[in-house]
């Protein structure tokens, strides 16, 4: 509902019916996902455990979840911070560029995908701080990677898709982890082109027009969200998507003993960021809707299952704050890649993102996680100082070394330091900035200007809340900052055209208007005093300056 951004799912109950009097119904059981946004749950017939949490079991042949999509956004508009400094910024802009530029083609396409993020979000940065040198160098590169992808040269290339009809999907050559032999991780890689396609889009027509029916064969390959029979039977609907469960699955054939499973969380979160962005970007209203519903679905289970955000879901002896893989019939403290808390914590809040603040609206237990996360790593550096020194007793001081030396354990802050500041960010600006200040050598040198502005404009923001919302054509993210009682917009518009959003508050009242000009990305204050209205009738650079009230002239 596009007037005031409710996500209203009707879900049919197909199980088998039993008769109940005059009237075939159906005992159907609803997860925490759900439940907790039904009211055809309110009264259960019965309540049962399962590993998932409380299941709530009602007699119906539908039931309704309603959810409050809260809007999203590339990144964010330039940060109105002390912690932000706009020649430093411009600094690791150009050590972007200088990383990535020259960057051979990957055949892998999910580790190509780690080139594509920070190449279009650094786009978005640099446009707003008027770098139009670097904002081109960046764009050449994003599109020479996807145009790349989107053509076959024959010969030598590895770097090129491929249908499959009697798999009815798309996959490429050489993948690490199963996307071609298994249709693994579909959701988790092209999630990444999604994003750099939607950037692409707003400032390339060009591309735009010439690969348009490219990128959206990659969304419907994993979320497709027409019924096969009116898209040819190409795909099948939200392939990667459970609807039931309210998660994606990773595995293409589900054959692990317990069942599917999924690890990166927010990957899997980020492939709808990618379809609603493009969705933006184009003006195409099924994707828009698609990405606003998959988007707000998994974030909730996302919530329930991987971090238990009610505290009721886990069983009281599970000792930890995250888990790090989710099966159907289980569910693990670890990776694939290692057991390090770090790996376990960091691969649900990767790659960082304006999305990621939607762990934030939690203040209480986003902090209480990260806590998690640090309490982890110390237990985990005694059991390897007790090892180590077992070791050295035994005279095996090499093998103590080799495997368990606490001095080079993997830590919130020598390990993955762009994913875990800016999680830490979200409830402690002040503390993220000092350690990026401190430490910013350590910081990949792609993700070091990313890393900052996420810090910095959490420092100005806040945190993310559905205390007001953003609606129209286009739609954006509204946060609280609590010290100062201020409520701040931040709206999107990749768009050709200046776009009116209303701003309502969670009762449905309007609070006031902002047009926002073509390729704008803004940030305004939200009177909650009085109507307002706020027109931008040019698209300024915003050198760290923000619509809050009356007419914005200048074209800074």
């Amino acid at each position: 509902d596009k007037s005031n951004s409710k996500i209203v799912t009707t879900y049919t109950v197909t199980t088998k019916t039993m008769r109940t009097g005059f009237t075939n119904v159906t005992m159907h059981a609803l997860f925490p996902h759900q439940w907790k946004h039904s009211e055809d749950a309110k009264n259960p017939a019965a309540t049962y455990t399962s590993v998932r949490g409380d299941m709530k079991a009602i007699w119906a042949n539908k039931f309704t979840t309603t959810q409050q999509f809260a809007g999203l956004l590339p990144t964010f508009a330039t940060p109105d911070s002390d912690m932000f400094n706009s020649t430093e910024m411009i600094e690791y802009l150009n050590a972007v560029v200088a990383s990535k530029i020259n960057t051979a083609p990957v055949d892998d396409a999910y580790w190509e995908g780690k080139n594509i993020h920070p190449l279009a979000i650094s786009v978005l940065m640099a446009d707003q701080l008027g770098e139009t040198e670097i904002k081109n160098k960046l764009l050449k590169k994003l599109k020479s990677i996807m145009v790349d992808w989107f053509n076959y040269d024959g010969g030598d290339d590895k770097c090129y898709l491929i249908y499959n009809k009697d798999w009815g999907t798309v996959y490429y050559p050489n993948s690490a982890y199963g996307a071609n032999a298994a249709i693994c991780d579909h959701h988790f890689t092209y999630g990444y082109f999604m994003f750099g396609a939607a950037v692409l889009a707003t400032y390339d027509k060009q591309f735009y027009n010439d690969y348009k029916d490219m990128v959206e064969i990659l969304v419907r390959d994993y979320a497709d969200p027409m019924e096969p029979e009116d898209d040819g039977n190409m795909f099948c609907k939200f392939r990667a998507f459970d609807q039931y469960s309210g998660h994606s699955w990773a595995g293409g054939y589900a054959d692990s003993d317990s069942g599917n499973n999924q690890e990166s969380a927010s990957e899997a979160l980020f492939s709808w960021v990618g379809m609603y962005l493009w969705g933006e970007a184009t003006q195409n209203q099924t994707y828009i809707d698609a990405g606003a519903y998959g988007f707000t679905t998994e974030m909730d289970a996302v919530e329930q299952y991987w971090f238990d955000y009610d505290e009721n879901n886990w069983l009281p002896e599970y000792p930890f704050q995250a888990a790090g893989q989710i099966y159907g019939a289980s569910m693990g403290y670890g990776t694939y890649f290692g057991g390090q808390p770090v790996y376990v914590y960091g691969i649900q809040w990767l790659p960082i993102s304006e999305y990621l603040t939607n762990y934030g609206m939690n203040q209480e237990k986003c902090a209480k996680i990260y806590q998690g996360l640090e309490d982890d790593t110390q237990y985990a550096i005694n059991i390897e100082t007790k090892l180590y020194n077992q070791l050295v007793a035994e005279g095996k001081l090499e093998e103590a070394e080799k495997w368990h030396n606490p001095e080079t354990y993997v830590t919130p802050d020598n390990g993955w330091q762009h994913i875990t500041w800016p999680f830490l960010s979200q409830t402690d600006p002040q503390r993220a900035y000092d350690k990026f200040e401190a430490n910013v050598t350590k910081v990949q040198t792609e993700d070091r200007a990313n890393t900052l502005w996420f810090i910095a404009a959490m420092d100005q923001l806040g945190y993310r809340t559905n205390d007001y919302v953003v609606t129209g054509n286009i739609q954006g993210s509204v946060y609280y900052k609590q010290d100062t009682n201020t409520y701040t917009a931040q709206v999107w518009n990749p768009t050709e055209t200046t776009q009116t959003v209303t701003i309502i508050d969670k009762t449905g009242k309007v609070a006031g208007t902002a047009k926002v000009g073509s390729k704008g990305l803004v940030s305004f204050s939200i009177d909650t005093n009085k109507d307002f209205s706020l027109t931008q009738v040019a698209t300024p650079v915003m050198k760290a300056t923000s619509l809050s009230g009356g007419t914005v002239t200048d074209n800074i």
